[in-house]
């Protein structure tokens, strides 16, 4: 029978029968998964069709597996091929059903919160670790992605990976194992090509975590390795598709203008001739039809820089909104707000506060916690250069969670210990 102390401090590490730990990670996955298999069928179904964005995944994944190639009835760049080969994966095995994206994307959710306790508890208590798995395993956003044909819930997955990997208690990891956390970050950059980003952030870092320089420098090399690896391989097909060099997708231009234009509050403006305040407005997201993917990116890309160019004050005024709303629930297009009732608003508001008063307390351990340090600067760059948004900033939440349930912890410990003040003098 398991016998949980509740009351040891996180700085001790008391001998702990292995399978009551095993019980508890095996509660969070049942709860976890439970909670995502249930969810699913009341937001729209497990046999519902992909919308928005997942209908272009699903025709991509659908293509390859038909000899089609990646494409849409054209070869295509604009949608990084990480999900969609995931979601060929799944088809391959077992056939073109949604219901199996979602179940599996249940279980892989479900196994998040686990690799987020095997992370935590490299660091901390098995309370701390099991309060982050339990509050990953019930987090609503977290939940809510998983009926979604959208790579959210994989990117998470990896990401949650990624820390496994990458965390030590003594500040540095074997060698060999900055090779899996390269194709970790691999793998995430086809899915979300903003990961090159934290690519280098994870690189820049691996060159200062060790205090041999050989061992360092070959840490590094086997990092890009890892990365450029997975990474290379598609960009090279891109530049025999297309003539030039893509490195993963060709929506990078769009997206740098959907966050700095005219019409800008902080979030994303869906290219029209509505909001192109300008002769010869796109389509649509994709660009203009007399022009190449390649060619209607590059074009995106210098009105957004020209722009910032001619109004760096509209600019830099969008800096802090970009961030707020990197850091609220927002969903879409910047004029499709997200209406809360307030107990729920109430409720973020406190857990946003946790998760700050947290990483402050984690400060003084700094250079153990920097693998958690650098997604969030990873998103805060990525908001601030792009635009603020729910699905840009979910990577954080895995994070969010962790520095929240250490401040419940604290919380908790100064209140044990007030308890047994009172009974010791009573």
């Amino acid at each position: 029978m398991c016998k949980w102390r509740l009351s040891v401090p996180y700085t001790d590490n008391p001998a702990r029968s292995r399978r009551c730990e095993v019980a508890l990670i095996g509660v969070v996955f049942i709860i976890g998964l439970a909670i995502r298999l249930l969810s699913v069928m009341f937001l729209g179904g497990y046999s519902a069709p992909p919308v928005f964005d997942g209908i272009s995944y699903d025709i991509l994944a659908t293509n390859m597996l038909s000899g089609n190639g990646f494409a849409l009835g054209f070869a295509t760049a604009f949608r990084p091929p990480g999900y969609p080969f995931f979601l060929a994966l799944i088809y391959v095995i077992f056939g073109h059903h949604y219901e199996w994206i979602r179940v599996w994307q249940a279980v892989l959710g479900a196994i998040s919160p686990l690799l987020m306790y095997a992370s935590a508890r490299q660091l901390w208590s098995w309370r701390v670790a099991g309060l982050a798995a339990m509050g990953m395993a019930v987090h609503p956003l977290l939940i809510y992605f998983t009926q979604a044909i959208y790579p959210e819930t994989l990117a998470i997955f990896l990401i949650c990976l990624l820390l496994v990997l990458a965390i030590s208690p003594t500040g540095s990891v074997p060698v060999w194992r900055v090779l899996l956390i390269g194709l970790t970050l691999g793998v995430m950059s086809l899915i979300r090509p903003d990961t090159l980003l934290l690519s280098a952030l994870f690189a820049s870092w691996t060159a200062f975590r060790y205090r041999d320089r050989l061992r360092s420098m070959v840490a590094v090399g086997l990092l890009v390795v890892g990365v450029l690896g997975l990474v290379l391989p598609w960009t090279w097909r891109n530049y025999r598709e297309f003539g030039s060099c893509v490195l993963v997708s060709t929506n990078g231009g769009v997206n740098l203008w959907a966050g700095n234009n005219p019409l800008a509050q902080g979030g994303r403006v869906d290219p029209s001739p509505e909001t192109w305040l300008e002769e010869d407005p796109p389509q649509d997201l994709e660009g203009w039809p007399s022009l190449s993917e390649v060619q209607s990116d590059q074009r995106f890309r210098r009105a957004a820089l020209a722009w910032i160019q001619e109004h760096p004050v509209e600019f830099l005024s969008l800096l802090p909104k970009k961030l707020l709303r990197a850091l609220w629930i927002n969903f879409g297009a910047q004029d499709k707000q997200v209406e809360l009732p307030w107990p729920a608003i109430l409720a973020y508001v406190v857990f946003l506060g946790a998760s700050l008063t947290g990483m402050l307390l984690s400060v003084q351990r700094w250079k153990h916690l920097v693998p958690f340090y650098l997604p969030v600067v990873h998103t805060m760059l990525v908001s601030l250069i792009f635009f603020g948004s729910t699905r840009q900033s979910a990577l954080l939440v895995p994070i969010q969670v962790l520095f929240a349930a250490l401040a419940v912890d604290e919380v908790f410990q100064g209140l044990m210990k007030k308890l047994e003040r009172l009974r010791y003098v009573a």
